[in-house]
């Protein structure tokens, strides 16, 4: 069992009256522009073109590339 008089409930304490946050749980949500900027990144990996020689196309959506998908994500890209 933990002693009342230990230091770190006291130390924690002291940490919210002087305006310090806690530490982040590794379980929270990520903040949005983390979480937009990690779907621009997987957008990029999936949205490949084909090694065709001549036309090309996405692996991802079967259309010419550059398809929709990546050009938002390129768009996206340039506005951070």
């Amino acid at each position: 069992m933990p002693d009342d008089d230990s230091p770190e409930p006291r130390a924690e304490a002291a940490g919210w009256r002087a305006g310090i946050a806690p530490a982040i749980h590794n379980d929270a949500p990520l903040p949005e522009p983390a979480q937009l900027y990690g779907l621009v990144v997987l957008a990029f990996l999936l949205h490949t073109p084909t090694r065709a020689v001549g036309r090309q196309w996405c692996v991802r959506c079967s259309v010419d590339w550059p398809c929709d998908h990546l050009r938002l994500a390129y768009r996206l890209r340039e506005g951070f």
